[in-house]
């Protein structure tokens, strides 16, 4: 079966703003070969629903962190906008054990995770089969990552971008200091963050 299906359909919707009339077969996908241009209009580009999980789970620890949101739309193809609303499960005052699907949005998992790990109910994270293949094996690096701040050692992120943005959120409210071994590796996906978060640390 088609994994990731949302991500599929953003890169159609580029396609499509190009010209390009892609066909989808019992199979795959159909291209056509041609030449594309840009638009006349030129494109939107849309903030990204994945870097602004950070913050948010910041804000449902407690946090009031004020940032640009114009640009993230709820009607977006971008499969991680459920962010706010698993958030606000994770966080829900009712019930003894709430379970979280990731299966069409696995970049949540460890953010997700750091945030359930805050909460006095216990959490079931569903659909996490492929988080084995990413960038580490996130399952493990991600249950590695709060194992060691809780027990104040420090994370080793396997060159995940996400663990270590991810270790820095649950820092936030850590007992002892966080060490993160190769936080470099955070320019992947979103080069300032470590900037940004100086701020956030400067401001509060």
């Amino acid at each position: 079966p088609l994994a990731s299906r949302g991500y599929v359909d953003m890169t159609l919707d580029v396609l499509k703003t190009y010209g390009v009339d892609v066909t989808e077969t019992p199979s795959g996908f159909r291209v056509p070969a041609g030449r594309y241009a840009l638009p006349a209009g030129g494109v939107r580009i849309e903030s990204d629903w994945s870097g602004a999980a950070f913050p948010l789970a910041l804000n449902a620890l407690g946090n009031e962190i004020a940032f640009p949101t114009d640009g993230l739309s709820d009607a977006s193809r971008q499969p991680d906008r459920v962010v706010r609303a698993l958030l606000d499960r994770l966080t829900a005052a009712s019930g003894a054990e709430v379970t979280i699907d990731v299966d069409a949005c696995p970049d949540l998992f460890p953010v997700l995770t750091v945030v359930a790990a805050a909460q006095p109910r216990v959490t079931l994270f569903t659909g996490i089969r492929r988080l084995r293949l990413k960038e580490s094996d996130r399952i493990a690096s991600t249950a590695e990552m709060i194992a060691a701040i809780r027990r104040g050692d420090p994370v080793d992120t396997h060159g995940d971008h996400r663990i270590a943005m991810s270790a820095a959120v649950m820092a936030c409210y850590a007992k002892r200091p966080v060490t993160i071994e190769g936080a470099e590796c955070v320019a992947k996906s979103y080069p300032g963050f470590w900037d940004d978060f100086e701020q956030l640390s400067k401001a509060s």
